[in-house]
C-alpha cells in the first residue's frame, strides 16, 4: 500500500522557500503616499483624559460612605473573632 505523495515529508522541513507574489500584499498603497503619524503627545493628551474621566467616575460610583466603611471592618473584626469559636 503507498502512502500518498503529499505526506512524504513535513511541511516546514526547511526543503523549500517559501515566495509570496506581490499581488498578494495587504497594503498595495505606496508608502510615500500614506498620511503622517499623529505626535505622540496627541495620543496620550487623550488617553490621559480619558483615564482621568474614568477616576472621577469610579470614585463617584462608591455606594458606601466612609463611616459605612469603618462600620463594615468593625463588623468583620468581630465576626472573625466569634468565628472560632463556632464548633458546627
Amino acid at each position: 500500500m503507498r502512502r500518498p505523495a503529499t505526506f512524504r515529508g513535513k511541511v516546514l522541513d526547511g526543503g523549500g522557500v517559501l515566495r509570496f507574489h506581490a499581488d498578494m500584499r495587504t497594503d498595495r498603497r505606496d508608502p510615500a503616499d500614506l498620511p503622517a503619524p499623529l505626535p505622540l503627545h496627541a495620543h496620550a493628551e487623550e488617553d490621559l483624559r480619558y483615564i482621568r474621566t474614568a477616576i472621577e467616575r469610579a470614585g463617584a460610583f462608591t455606594s458606601i460612605s466612609g463611616w459605612g466603611q469603618v462600620a463594615v471592618g468593625i463588623t468583620a473584626l468581630a465576626a472573625a473573632a466569634i468565628a472560632p469559636l463556632d464548633h458546627t
